[in-house]
């Protein structure tokens, strides 16, 4: 399948959050990459109520079509999820990430641009999952085990 939109990119990519969350990953986005064709966030406010996130959302479901969008969303089971999960129910072609963070974002971003014949959003949503599944790390631990590493290797000479 052709996963080329009228707007010229693979497909629209949607950041949805609480808060100013996916605003600031779209400010994120802009600081390393520069503005981003086909890439836009939404955020659920105190004031908001979900039907108000869901009808911003199927504006642009019917903007690039069930087919050609992605959808990155903060967190399994929350207000923005929610939302997300009611389109997919009436636009059952929807993609859609939970658990966003910035690493999500750019491996979107960047398996997006890596697209070609043959590559379609459930490519791109694997590799996304794929790449980021380890961008989680408990540091302290991580720096532990390197430093045990190094003196085990100190002590082999």
């Amino acid at each position: 399948m052709d996963i080329m939109n009228h707007t010229g990119s693979v497909c629209g990519i949607l950041l949805i959050s609480h808060g100013n969350l996916a605003k600031g990953m779209l400010d994120s986005v802009r600081l390393l990459l520069g503005d981003q064709k086909d890439l836009a966030a939404y955020d659920l406010r105190p004031d908001q109520r979900v039907e108000d996130l869901t009808r911003q959302l199927r504006k642009e479901v019917l903007r690039y079509g069930e087919d050609n969008l992605l959808i990155l969303s903060d967190m399994q089971y929350g207000s923005p999820f929610n939302a997300a999960v009611a389109l997919a129910l009436e636009y059952p072609q929807i993609h859609h990430i939970t658990g966003m963070n910035l690493s999500v974002v750019l491996a979107a971003l960047t398996a997006r641009n890596e697209f070609f014949p043959g590559r379609d959003l459930d490519w791109i949503c694997s590799r996304v999952i794929e790449e980021t599944s380890g961008s989680i790390v408990d540091v302290r631990r991580l720096l532990s085990e390197k430093l045990r590493a190094e003196v085990e290797v100190e002590e082999e000479d």
